[in-house]
Protein backbone atom coordinates (compact mmCIF):
# COMPACT_ATOMS: atom_id res chain seq x y z
CA UNK A 1 0.00 0.00 0.00
CA UNK A 2 1.41 3.78 -0.90
CA UNK A 3 1.96 5.95 2.00
CA UNK A 4 0.82 9.65 1.01
CA UNK A 5 2.56 12.13 2.76
CA UNK A 6 1.03 15.50 4.62
CA UNK A 7 2.49 18.38 5.15
CA UNK A 8 3.58 18.51 8.58
CA UNK A 9 4.21 22.30 10.89
CA UNK A 10 7.32 23.27 11.77
CA UNK A 11 7.28 22.08 15.35
CA UNK A 12 6.32 18.41 14.21
CA UNK A 13 8.69 18.62 11.25
CA UNK A 14 11.85 19.58 13.16
CA UNK A 15 11.25 16.62 16.01
CA UNK A 16 10.59 14.14 13.27
CA UNK A 17 13.98 15.59 11.48
CA UNK A 18 16.15 15.01 14.94
CA UNK A 19 14.91 11.32 15.15
CA UNK A 20 17.43 8.24 15.44
CA UNK A 21 16.32 6.85 11.86
CA UNK A 22 13.75 10.29 9.96
CA UNK A 23 11.65 9.29 7.37
CA UNK A 24 10.60 11.18 4.53
CA UNK A 25 8.75 14.09 5.49
CA UNK A 26 6.49 17.31 3.60
CA UNK A 27 6.92 20.34 5.13
CA UNK A 28 4.46 23.15 4.94
CA UNK A 29 4.60 26.34 2.93
CA UNK A 30 3.26 27.98 6.19
CA UNK A 31 6.59 26.61 8.11
CA UNK A 32 8.53 28.39 5.91
CA UNK A 33 10.41 32.02 5.34
CA UNK A 34 9.12 32.62 1.59
CA UNK A 35 11.68 32.41 -0.76
CA UNK A 36 12.66 35.43 -3.07
CA UNK A 37 12.97 32.76 -5.91
CA UNK A 38 9.46 32.25 -5.71
CA UNK A 39 8.42 35.63 -7.77
CA UNK A 40 10.93 34.59 -10.49
CA UNK A 41 7.96 32.97 -11.86
CA UNK A 42 4.97 34.28 -13.65
CA UNK A 43 2.15 32.97 -16.12
CA UNK A 44 4.05 34.75 -18.58
CA UNK A 45 7.34 33.27 -18.18
CA UNK A 46 10.44 33.87 -15.49
CA UNK A 47 12.57 36.80 -14.55
CA UNK A 48 15.91 35.68 -13.57
CA UNK A 49 17.65 38.12 -11.45
CA UNK A 50 21.32 37.92 -13.10
CA UNK A 51 22.73 41.31 -14.27
CA UNK A 52 24.14 39.37 -17.73
CA UNK A 53 21.95 36.73 -18.59
CA UNK A 54 23.42 36.70 -22.71
CA UNK A 55 26.45 35.73 -20.90
CA UNK A 56 26.06 33.87 -17.97
CA UNK A 57 25.80 30.14 -18.94
CA UNK A 58 23.96 27.14 -17.89
CA UNK A 59 24.29 23.05 -18.21
CA UNK A 60 21.04 21.92 -20.27
CA UNK A 61 19.75 18.66 -20.58
CA UNK A 62 18.74 18.60 -23.91
CA UNK A 63 15.68 15.08 -24.00
CA UNK A 64 14.07 16.04 -27.42
CA UNK A 65 14.76 15.76 -29.97
CA UNK A 66 16.96 12.72 -29.61
CA UNK A 67 19.67 11.28 -28.70
CA UNK A 68 19.75 12.76 -25.23
CA UNK A 69 22.56 14.94 -24.79
CA UNK A 70 23.69 18.25 -22.53
CA UNK A 71 24.91 21.62 -23.61
CA UNK A 72 25.94 24.86 -22.28
CA UNK A 73 23.76 27.80 -23.47
CA UNK A 74 23.12 31.21 -22.03
CA UNK A 75 20.98 31.91 -19.39
CA UNK A 76 18.70 34.00 -21.35
CA UNK A 77 18.16 31.69 -23.88
CA UNK A 78 17.02 29.00 -21.27
CA UNK A 79 14.91 32.43 -20.35
CA UNK A 80 13.63 32.95 -23.97
CA UNK A 81 13.08 29.00 -23.81
CA UNK A 82 10.76 28.73 -20.88
CA UNK A 83 8.29 31.69 -22.26
CA UNK A 84 7.66 30.23 -25.34
CA UNK A 85 6.87 26.58 -24.05
CA UNK A 86 7.31 24.66 -26.81
CA UNK A 87 5.98 21.15 -27.48
CA UNK A 88 8.06 18.12 -25.71
CA UNK A 89 8.62 16.45 -28.80
CA UNK A 90 10.04 19.53 -30.83
CA UNK A 91 12.20 20.66 -27.67
CA UNK A 92 12.73 19.62 -24.10
CA UNK A 93 15.30 20.93 -22.22
CA UNK A 94 15.83 20.61 -18.17
CA UNK A 95 17.85 22.87 -16.18
CA UNK A 96 19.21 19.98 -13.67
CA UNK A 97 21.41 20.21 -10.83
CA UNK A 98 23.11 23.47 -11.45
CA UNK A 99 24.67 25.61 -9.09
CA UNK A 100 23.14 28.74 -8.35
CA UNK A 101 24.86 31.61 -9.99
CA UNK A 102 26.12 34.21 -7.20
CA UNK A 103 23.31 36.74 -8.03
CA UNK A 104 20.73 33.93 -7.51
CA UNK A 105 21.99 33.00 -4.12
CA UNK A 106 20.41 36.01 -2.19
CA UNK A 107 16.99 34.88 -3.40
CA UNK A 108 17.64 31.31 -2.59
CA UNK A 109 18.21 31.48 1.48
CA UNK A 110 18.59 27.19 2.75
CA UNK A 111 15.89 26.65 5.62
CA UNK A 112 16.39 28.77 8.65
CA UNK A 113 17.05 24.90 10.46
CA UNK A 114 20.38 24.41 8.33
CA UNK A 115 23.70 26.03 9.14
CA UNK A 116 25.53 26.95 6.37
CA UNK A 117 28.40 24.58 7.26
CA UNK A 118 25.85 21.93 7.52
CA UNK A 119 25.19 22.20 3.74
CA UNK A 120 27.45 20.44 1.21
CA UNK A 121 25.46 21.41 -2.08
CA UNK A 122 22.88 23.68 -3.45
CA UNK A 123 21.32 23.27 -7.01
CA UNK A 124 17.98 24.50 -9.19
CA UNK A 125 15.90 22.07 -11.31
CA UNK A 126 13.57 23.92 -13.75
CA UNK A 127 12.07 22.77 -17.10
CA UNK A 128 9.05 22.59 -18.60
CA UNK A 129 6.27 19.79 -17.09
CA UNK A 130 6.84 16.79 -17.52
CA UNK A 131 9.58 16.42 -15.90
CA UNK A 132 11.64 13.45 -15.06
CA UNK A 133 14.33 12.26 -12.56
CA UNK A 134 14.78 8.56 -12.45
CA UNK A 135 15.13 6.25 -9.35
CA UNK A 136 18.20 6.99 -7.33
CA UNK A 137 19.98 7.70 -4.02
CA UNK A 138 21.64 10.63 -2.41
CA UNK A 139 24.61 10.59 -0.25
CA UNK A 140 23.77 13.33 1.80
CA UNK A 141 20.10 14.09 3.61
CA UNK A 142 17.78 16.09 1.29
CA UNK A 143 15.68 19.07 1.54
CA UNK A 144 13.80 20.23 -2.05
CA UNK A 145 11.66 23.28 -1.89
CA UNK A 146 9.55 23.66 -4.77
CA UNK A 147 10.10 27.16 -6.40
CA UNK A 148 6.67 26.81 -9.19
CA UNK A 149 4.66 24.09 -9.87
CA UNK A 150 4.41 20.46 -8.73
CA UNK A 151 6.70 17.54 -8.26
CA UNK A 152 5.42 14.32 -7.01
CA UNK A 153 8.05 11.83 -5.67
CA UNK A 154 7.75 8.41 -5.03
CA UNK A 155 10.35 7.20 -2.50
CA UNK A 156 11.45 3.33 -1.28
CA UNK A 157 13.37 2.63 1.98
CA UNK A 158 17.15 1.31 1.28
CA UNK A 159 16.65 -2.31 0.91
CA UNK A 160 13.42 -2.27 -1.23
CA UNK A 161 15.40 0.39 -3.35
CA UNK A 162 17.96 -1.97 -3.79
CA UNK A 163 16.03 -4.93 -4.76
CA UNK A 164 14.57 -2.79 -7.46
CA UNK A 165 17.57 -1.67 -9.16
CA UNK A 166 19.28 -5.10 -8.77
CA UNK A 167 15.85 -6.70 -10.90
CA UNK A 168 16.23 -4.01 -13.70
CA UNK A 169 20.30 -3.58 -13.47
CA UNK A 170 21.37 -6.95 -12.32
CA UNK A 171 23.45 -5.42 -9.56
CA UNK A 172 22.72 -3.33 -6.41
CA UNK A 173 25.50 -0.78 -7.06
CA UNK A 174 24.09 2.66 -7.12
CA UNK A 175 22.49 4.73 -9.80
CA UNK A 176 24.43 7.73 -10.43
CA UNK A 177 22.06 10.98 -10.21
CA UNK A 178 21.64 11.48 -14.10
CA UNK A 179 24.19 9.32 -15.41
CA UNK A 180 24.08 8.57 -18.73
CA UNK A 181 22.53 5.08 -18.31
CA UNK A 182 19.58 6.93 -16.41
CA UNK A 183 19.40 9.50 -18.81
CA UNK A 184 18.35 7.60 -22.48
CA UNK A 185 14.71 7.45 -22.84
CA UNK A 186 14.95 4.32 -25.32
CA UNK A 187 11.98 2.16 -24.81
CA UNK A 188 12.73 -0.98 -22.82
CA UNK A 189 15.95 0.52 -21.67
CA UNK A 190 17.11 0.98 -17.94
CA UNK A 191 15.45 4.21 -17.36
CA UNK A 192 12.30 3.05 -18.95
CA UNK A 193 11.94 -0.03 -16.52
CA UNK A 194 12.99 1.76 -13.71
CA UNK A 195 10.55 3.73 -14.60
CA UNK A 196 7.64 1.01 -14.38
CA UNK A 197 9.06 -0.76 -11.59
CA UNK A 198 8.92 2.30 -9.44
CA UNK A 199 5.23 3.98 -10.55
CA UNK A 200 3.77 1.17 -11.15
CA UNK A 201 4.14 0.23 -7.47
CA UNK A 202 2.23 0.49 -4.73
CA UNK A 203 3.45 -1.49 -1.90
CA UNK A 204 6.27 -0.45 0.14
CA UNK A 205 6.30 2.89 -2.03
CA UNK A 206 6.06 6.61 0.03
CA UNK A 207 4.54 9.42 -2.18
CA UNK A 208 4.88 13.22 -2.04
CA UNK A 209 3.14 15.51 -3.65
CA UNK A 210 5.21 19.01 -3.36
CA UNK A 211 3.14 22.00 -4.39
CA UNK A 212 4.60 25.78 -4.50
CA UNK A 213 6.22 26.93 -1.41
CA UNK A 214 6.01 23.40 -0.15
CA UNK A 215 9.34 21.36 1.12
CA UNK A 216 9.94 18.05 1.56
CA UNK A 217 12.71 16.04 3.37
CA UNK A 218 14.63 12.86 1.57
CA UNK A 219 16.97 11.07 4.07
CA UNK A 220 20.03 9.84 2.94
CA UNK A 221 19.99 6.58 1.48
CA UNK A 222 16.08 6.55 0.35
CA UNK A 223 15.37 5.83 -3.58
CA UNK A 224 13.36 7.65 -4.80
CA UNK A 225 12.04 8.85 -8.55
CA UNK A 226 10.92 12.87 -9.06
CA UNK A 227 8.14 14.06 -11.67
CA UNK A 228 7.41 17.51 -12.08
CA UNK A 229 4.07 17.50 -13.11
CA UNK A 230 0.52 19.76 -14.27
CA UNK A 231 -3.11 18.80 -13.63
CA UNK A 232 -3.95 15.00 -13.37
CA UNK A 233 -0.45 13.87 -13.42
CA UNK A 234 -0.35 12.58 -16.48
CA UNK A 235 3.13 12.79 -18.14
CA UNK A 236 1.94 11.31 -21.65
CA UNK A 237 -1.11 14.25 -21.56
CA UNK A 238 0.93 16.62 -20.57
CA UNK A 239 3.74 16.08 -23.19
CA UNK A 240 0.72 16.14 -26.05
CA UNK A 241 -0.62 19.56 -25.20
CA UNK A 242 1.77 22.51 -24.51
CA UNK A 243 -0.76 24.16 -23.31
CA UNK A 244 -0.60 21.94 -20.33
CA UNK A 245 3.50 22.52 -20.28
CA UNK A 246 3.53 25.03 -16.59
CA UNK A 247 7.12 25.60 -15.53
CA UNK A 248 8.31 22.94 -12.71
CA UNK A 249 10.76 25.09 -10.66
CA UNK A 250 12.83 23.58 -7.54
CA UNK A 251 15.85 24.67 -5.48
CA UNK A 252 17.61 21.77 -2.69
CA UNK A 253 20.20 21.56 -0.27
CA UNK A 254 22.18 18.15 0.57
CA UNK A 255 23.21 18.74 4.21
CA UNK A 256 24.99 16.72 6.97
CA UNK A 257 23.64 17.43 9.91
CA UNK A 258 25.35 15.78 13.23
CA UNK A 259 22.06 15.97 15.14
CA UNK A 260 20.83 13.51 12.99
CA UNK A 261 22.75 10.13 14.12
CA UNK A 262 22.41 7.24 11.93
CA UNK A 263 24.35 4.94 9.86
Amino acid sequence: MTTRLQPLALKPFLRHLSAANPTPALLARSALPPLAALSWFTPEGVSFPDPSPETTLVSLESHSPPPFQRINAPLSFFATYLALRPPAAQLDLYLAQQTPPPSFLPHLPPPPFLAASEITQTSLWIGLAPTVSPLHEDPDDNILAQLTGRKVVRLLDPTRGKDILARVRGTDQGARLRGEELMSAEPGGERDQLERAVWGADEGVVEATIETGEALFIPRGWWHGVHGVHGTGDADADAADPTRRPISASVNWWFRQASIDRP
